[in-house]
């Protein structure tokens, strides 16, 4: 797993919907990568760097396996180191193999409160405070058990996503990675050279990572898929359950775009009745004109 900071609060700007769904059912979804809201997230790095895995040489074992676990990720698939042990425990031989499952993302925020945010995000909703290092820890258990067979298989990364003007960045990742052609750590490498670079354009965003790449055969009724419909599609996600909200939301600020006076009382009384817990709820400070 990745570092990223801890013990600090971290942001997601959503809809009061959400947030009431969050509440009531102990869960947070993450999105399959394929269908966030923006889809040049997507394609930003997909189209660069398989134009430039085309310029080196398959005989480098280690392009060769970039190539494929790329091919993986646009067929709903992604790799995995897979170890082996002897009769006394110990790691006799290692191996990278693809599993039938897919990449999910949770997209969160630095920004406290602004305006960017409110309008790209959640104009008529809300910002949920949270601890980060609570956060992560209930995902990643959730997500990771250890005594299933198949624990390796999944991937979890938390990091800041890094804002590009150019390539270079990740053409020197690239060749990096290529002298080391027993790293045993390339899928999840791979995955973050994949999805935690963006447009230097959404730089204000201060965008944070939760990814987690899921198996389809380690799902149940604890982590589940679900689809949700938005406007012109049916969006994929992953549904972690029975996560205590109580121990990571931290407040909740309302719109400024929010204009009933009965907002922030609603919103207060909800929370303390699901998590029998008072949960500070404020008013955003940005001021909106009316025009």
């Amino acid at each position: 797993m990745s570092n990223g900071p801890v013990g600090s609060s971290i942001y997601h700007y959503t809809t009061l919907d959400a947030l009431k769904s969050i509440v009531e059912n102990r869960s947070i979804r993450l999105t399959d990568y394929r269908f966030l809201n923006d889809p040049q997230e997507v394609t930003y790095c997909m189209k660069y760097i398989k134009e430039l895995l085309q310029t080196y040489d398959d005989s480098n074992p280690t392009i060769a396996n970039i190539k494929r676990m790329v091919f993986n990720l646009e067929q709903g698939l992604f790799d995995y180191t897979i170890m082996f042990k002897d009769a006394r425990g110990n790691t006799s031989f290692a191996k990278i193999q693809n599993v039938n499952g897919h990449i999910y993302i949770l997209s969160l925020t630095h920004n406290n409160d602004q305006l960017a945010m409110w309008d790209r995000y959640g104009k008529d909703g809300c910002r949920l405070s949270l601890n980060d290092l609570k956060l992560f820890e209930h995902l990643a258990v959730r997500a990771v058990r250890k005594n299933h067979f198949m624990a390796n298989a999944v991937q979890v990364i938390n990091n800041p996503v890094i804002y590009n003007d150019d390539f270079n960045s990740i053409k020197s990742s690239i060749e990096f990675l290529a002298k080391y052609p027993d790293d045993l750590n390339l899928p999840q490498n791979v995955l973050q050279l994949f999805l935690l670079h963006k447009d230097k354009a959404y730089e204000d965003e201060k965008e944070f990572r939760i990814v987690i790449g899921f198996p389809d055969s380690m799902l149940d009724s604890n982590v589940r898929k679900v689809f949700t419909a938005k406007n012109d599609i049916i969006k994929p996600q992953l549904e972690l359950t029975n996560i205590p909200i109580e121990e990571i939301l931290e407040d909740v600020l309302i719109s400024p775009y929010n204009t009933s006076d009965r907002a922030i009382v609603s919103v207060q009384e909800f929370l303390e009745f699901n998590l029998h817990k008072k949960i500070p709820v404020h008013k955003s400070q940005i001021k909106i004109r009316n025009i």
